[in-house]
């Protein structure tokens, strides 16, 4: 299933959690995601710009399929196909809710695009509190990150350090 269909599927979602398997991940989109998010559990959230939807944003969230069963123990309607899974009879989907909750969500940009624009830009000094710092290492979810997002982290974090330094 491409992205444009289960963003046409997530548009008119009102009270289910479409679970997509992706390799040897679920992930979940746009309303799927807000009512896994609440009422499931609070993995990180993603929000990137999809340029075959008119670059409008979407946001997902992924897991890995050995936390499956566990996570869904406790949903006895649902229905199953080969790779994928609806949750059904949820609360509705608070629509403006919705679309605040998504948009609290900085657009992530990929990998190779950190490491060009890295490259790219000279550093610039900012304002870096402890704070800041501790609340970007909280939000990072170090289960669901390649090694290269990892690095990329870290390398960000000493740039935001070294950038304040100065």
């Amino acid at each position: 299933m491409t992205i444009a269909e289960k963003y046409a599927t997530e548009s008119s979602n009102t009270s289910s959690i479409h679970l997509y398997r992706e390799g040897t991940f679920w992930r979940v989109y746009e309303r799927s995601a807000y009512l896994f998010y609440y009422n499931v559990r609070k993995y990180t959230v993603l929000r990137k710009e999809v340029k075959s939807l008119g670059y409008n944003s979407v946001v997902y969230m992924g897991f890995p399929d050995a936390l499956l069963e566990e996570l869904l123990l406790s949903y006895e309607q649902q229905q199953r196909s080969e790779g994928y899974i609806e949750l059904l009879q949820l609360p509705l989907v608070d629509v403006q809710k919705f679309e605040a909750w998504k948009m609290a969500y900085p657009l992530t940009v990929a990998a190779e695009k950190k490491v060009s624009q890295a490259a790219a830009l000279p550093s610039v000094a900012v304002n870096v509190t402890a704070e800041a710092l501790l609340q970007k290492v909280q939000r990072f979810r170090l289960e669901l990150a390649s090694p290269i997002d990892c690095f990329l982290f870290v390398q960000e974090l000493k740039n935001m350090v070294d950038s304040a330094e100065h």
